[in-house]
């Protein structure tokens, strides 16, 4: 990006400190700071200048405001501090989903013109402010994406058959290509909810996603990719009846043990740390991350499931 070169247009704000930029044609003072390194942690709104009489203020500020999960902590502030500044409309930037913090004045992430991967899931866009005789009369959400990422939660609880696992995907997926908005699509499906049919499921996984796939590209005429296909789902059957003092009930527990012992988690992800490194980066597609216990958790409850079903389906077939 530093070989980017902007349009004349663009305003570059003073590292250094606040300033203000006056659009005196329209009566339009904005404020706002350029930043001098990657992250800034210190409250830099808190040295913004007071807004200009006559007016419209309008305060630039690219932060996490009071902490955003998944955002470094950029430029933190309070909202009350934001409220009692003074000024007419607050644009925040650096977090990437659309959230409205306050209303009196507003204060808005408009979130990102378009989703770049399943994480920024939804409309993505930016924020058309109307303003009359100097006050916010409206800001409402205006879809700029190309290329829209969602998440459909399959919930297969009460099914007894793959084909009624199939007809409520294909509902699913018909349901999100209505609120695309012609919009190529990109997908994912998570199957979850306890289940009869829950073993059947994970051993034919392989199978059940190659199905889903096809259905996808069926219906959806091109306009669908189905990025994924994770399963999530659980037995009905208690599983201490299943193991009883089987060998595998000790493999099961240790599984357990595992999940609860944050010491035992961070060792464990040392180990896979070492051992990954002889494995293609695509395998992951990019979304390990073994320095976060939860996802830790979630491989190992995945395990734990897979084990099970080998266990009650009769071993390993060709799908493996």
């Amino acid at each position: 990006t530093r070989l980017l070169r902007l349009p004349a247009n663009t305003r570059d704000f003073s590292t250094q400190e606040p300033e203000t930029l006056t659009l005196d044609n329209y009566g339009v003072a904005i404020h706002g700071q350029g930043f001098s390194r990657a992250a800034i942690l210190d409250d830099i709104s808190k040295n913004y200048p007071a807004p200009l009489r006559d007016y419209f203020n309008i305060g630039l500020l690219h932060t996490c405001a009071t902490g955003r999960e998944g955002h470094e902590n950029y430029a933190p502030c309070s909202i009350h501090d934001l409220k009692n500044k003074g000024y007419d409309y607050w644009a925040l930037g650096h977090v990437h989903k659309r959230e409205i913090l306050g209303r009196d004045p507003y204060i808005i992430f408009p979130g990102n013109t378009q989703g770049r991967h399943i994480r920024e899931e939804g409309a993505k866009g930016c924020t058309l402010v109307q303003v009359q005789d100097g006050r916010v009369i409206s800001a409402e959400h205006q879809a700029l994406d190309v290329l829209r990422w969602t998440v459909v939660h399959l919930d297969i609880g009460g099914l007894d058959t793959v084909d009624e696992v199939m007809e409520r995907a294909i509902a699913g997926l018909e349901h999100e290509m209505g609120q695309a908005e012609d919009r190529l699509l990109a997908l994912r499906m998570i199957i979850t909810g306890a289940s009869s049919i829950h073993n059947q499921i994970v051993h034919h996984r392989q199978r059940i996603s190659n199905d889903l796939r096809v259905v996808a590209a069926e219906r959806g005429a091109g306009q669908i990719w189905l990025e994924k296909v994770k399963i999530k789902t659980r037995s009905l059957a208690n599983k201490e009846e299943i193991l009883g003092s089987s060998p595998v009930s000790g493999l099961i527990r240790y599984i357990q043990e595992l999940s609860r012992d944050e010491k035992l988690l961070r060792d464990l992800a040392s180990e896979l740390k070492k051992d990954l490194q002889t494995f293609p980066h695509e395998i992951f597609d990019g979304e390990s991350d073994l320095d976060n216990n939860e996802y830790l958790r979630e491989c190992l409850s995945g395990a734990e499931e897979l084990i099970l079903s080998r266990l009650l389906t009769g071993g390993l077939d060709h799908e493996d």
